[in-house]
């Protein structure tokens, strides 16, 4: 702070404060995302390509344009700029150096004046033509070119001295200028020319033909480093008898400039091309040709050759990206923003969804009737297992009835030789203690096998109870009727509006309107401030004042430690878990009536119908799940274990009775041994119905 100026407020790199949805700052949805993850595709195809580009300067701008100077050029001639060779071709068009056919001369033309008003005045130097030999001017150069027998051509020769001066270049019009003239004549001079009957003449001269091979330079843009190429080329020209064909050849200065480097570098460099016009005359001369070799002073072709640079290649992706972020906009802002308006007004608001044709249940009683069918599927199993176990149980009791009356009536019988059998009771209490321990053991294992048939039904009824919450929490789901579209419904609603839509359009547009109504800053404003004055009516001043000072809510990386903190910064919940904490919260109020305050009165009065519908039935269900469950376990627990206990009863007694029957048949005279028996069986008899009693005593509790 600087007197009365904060120097905070010249910040141009702050943060905007916005309001977040969801703890995002902005809504993002799949067709965004897909079309986002084109449009990086198409970037980074276009970054790679521009930077290959880049560095290889493979396609250069090329800007081209004829410049015309006034100034007076002259043009040296030298091997490596320009060679040539010449000579006539016969009727097989192969080329013929005969000098008693024809001969060539050639000679240097210099033209000159005092004053733009002045005589011209010329001069001319001999230049030597020679058959082409390796000494040759340029037959080296010559030789790679052309795939031809120079022997047959004509060249200029090489050793003398106006080779190492020849110049062209000036303009007529001017103080100076200087061409090469080459002639093409017919023998004449020497004796030993051919007669014009003979039939070489007309083979030669009735229409003749000239070849002139020279090099010419090829400007290549896609050389970066030397764009030049030499070629080679071939001229025909033809003419006649009485004509004289002259042929002007004209060397042009080619300026060429290359920006090359990623940044920027000037590369300047220049090189000559040929071009020819040509014209006839009609005389009666011996000369054939004319051929002007010239250079053109007063134009010069000018070549700009621009590669890439770094900041283009910026720019380009710039431009594309915005190209491309703007057609994505014009797509994806609609249904991203329509998509938004949809979640926030099915988080504030419930819907009426009617379906056109058939009519279908509603999902409450859907779910409802899942329920009743899962519960009723779950108490018929027990029944029916119970029912399984019950003719077995039956068919022992019925048996084990019959065995002890058959015995009560064998031991009535047979109490009269009860007192001769006193001699075998140590006999028959070592049985009596076989038969005990038997017994002892197998009640043992009734109840090991009692825990593992309690332990498999608290599963089940524990995986019943999961799958009847679930469908309770489905049922729940289902009351909340919420507008969903489809991706093609987007597009329909959007661009290709529907009647099959009409009903969802007018609901959305009547929640967006709430919704627009409820962000607006007046009534958000008026909110909070009705929230101050509902604080100034619960609360007095001294109130009003601590209430400013509530601790604030600690944060701890430990989740256990926050049992203690303020439940004023949740972490974000599932439906699932708002939905299961509301059920228990509902269980817990509507505990005891009696104890019920107001508060919780008028809470449960205001809750959406159909939900509260659904918490009622799902207590009353739970309640009778809980009733019922456990009183069919219970009964098939005791038929089971009195279905054993009556199973090894009756094997004992039919033992006993074997014994005894045995024993009465082989010791008629050992009354007191049977009497014995007798007794010690109705002991046990006596033992193993008090057993019996305690088994269904434990089952109880």
């Amino acid at each position: 702070m600087i007197g009365n100026f904060n120097l905070r407020k010249i910040d141009i790199f702050g943060k905007n404060i916005s309001i977040r949805f969801q703890q995002k700052e902005k809504h993002q949805t799949i067709f965004g995302a897909t079309i986002t993850f084109f449009i990086y595709i198409i970037l980074a195809y276009l970054m790679i390509s521009q930077f290959i580009e880049l560095f290889q300067g493979n396609n250069p701008k090329l800007q081209y344009r004829i410049q015309y100077i006034e100034a007076n050029r002259i043009f040296k001639i030298k091997q490596n700029d320009f060679y040539f060779a010449l000579a006539l071709r016969n009727n097989q068009e192969l080329p013929v150096f005969d000098q008693k056919i024809y001969n060539i001369t050639a000679q240097q033309v210099i033209g000159r004046r005092t004053s733009p008003e002045s005589t011209l005045t010329y001069q001319f130097y001999d230049i030597e033509m020679e058959q082409c030999n390796t000494n040759s001017f340029g037959y080296d150069k010559l030789i790679k070119l052309f795939n031809v027998n120079f022997n047959n051509l004509y060249c200029i020769k090489n050793d003398q001295p106006i080779i190492y001066d020849i110049e062209i270049g000036g303009d007529i019009d001017n103080t100076y200028f200087s061409y090469i003239q080459i002639n093409v004549n017919k023998c004449q001079q020497n004796i030993n020319c051919i007669d014009k009957n003979d039939e070489k003449y007309d083979q030669y001269f009735k229409n003749p033909q000239l070849m002139i091979y020279f090099s010419d330079k090829y400007f290549d843009i896609q050389q970066k480093g030397y764009p030049f190429k030499n070629i080679s080329r071939r001229l025909k020209f033809n003419s006649n008898d009485n004509l004289l064909k002259v042929i002007n050849l004209y060397l042009i200065d080619n300026y060429i400039v290359s920006e090359e480097g990623i940044i920027n570098n000037l590369k300047k460099t220049t090189y000559q091309n040929i071009t020819y016009s040509q014209y006839e005359i009609n005389t009666n001369s011996n000369t054939l040709f004319q051929l002007n070799i010239q250079f053109e002073d007063k134009q010069l072709n000018f070549w700009n050759r621009r590669y890439l640079k770094i900041e283009e290649v910026l720019g380009t992706l710039g431009g594309s990206f915005q190209s491309l972020f703007t057609i994505g906009i014009i797509f994806c802002y609609p249904i991203s923003q329509f998509d938004l308006n949809r979640k926030l007004i099915n988080q504030l608001f419930q819907f009426q969804i009617e379906k056109f044709g058939k009519k279908r249940k509603k999902p409450y009683q859907q779910q409802k009737s899942q329920i009743q069918n899962a519960k009723l599927q779950s108490n018929l199993n027990n029944i029916q297992q119970f029912n399984q176990e019950s003719p077995k149980q039956n068919q022992f009791e019925q048996k084990s009835s019959n065995n002890c009356f058959k015995y009560k009536k064998y031991i009535k019988k047979k109490s009269i030789q009860i007192n001769q059998q006193e001699n075998q009771i140590q006999q028959s209490q070592s049985i009596f203690i076989r038969i005990k321990n038997y017994i002892q053991y197998s009640f043992s294992l009734l109840y090991s096998k009692q825990l593992n048939i309690e332990n498999t039904i608290q599963a089940q009824k524990s995986n019943q109870k999961q799958n009847l919450n679930q469908l309770y929490l489905n049922s729940l789901k289902s009351q909340i009727k919420k507008i969903k579209f489809k991706f093609i419904e987007y597009i329909r609603y959007l661009y290709c509006p529907s009647k099959q839509l009409k009903i969802k359009k007018l609901q959305i547009q009547k929640g967006k309107q709430i919704l627009y109504n409820h962000l607006d800053i007046f009534y958000i404003i008026k909110k909070i401030t009705e929230l101050d004055k509902l604080k100034t009516i619960l609360l007095n001043q001294n109130q009003l004042k601590l209430f400013e000072y509530l601790p604030k809510p600690i944060i701890y990386l430990n989740k256990n430690s926050e049992k203690g903190n303020y439940q004023l910064y949740q972490e974000k919940k599932t439906e699932e878990e708002k939905a299961f904490e509301a059920f228990q919260a509902f269980q817990e109020i509507n505990k005891d009536i009696h104890k019920q305050t107001e508060l919780d009165k008028k809470i449960i009065e205001i809750i959406d119908p159909q939900i509260l519908k659904s918490f009622e039935q799902q207590t009353i269900d739970q309640k009778r799940n809980n009733h019922y469950s456990p009183k069919l376990v219970e009964i098939s627990l005791n038929n089971q274990l009195n279905s054993k206990f009556s199973r090894y009863q009756h094997s004992q007694l039919i033992q006993l009775e074997a014994e005894n029957q045995k024993k009465q048949e082989n010791e008629q005279n050992n009354i007191d041994e049977h009497k014995a028996g007798y007794q010690i069986d109705l002991k046990q008899l006596i033992f193993t119905n008090q057993l019996a009693q305690k088994l269904q005593i434990l089952n109880k509790k």
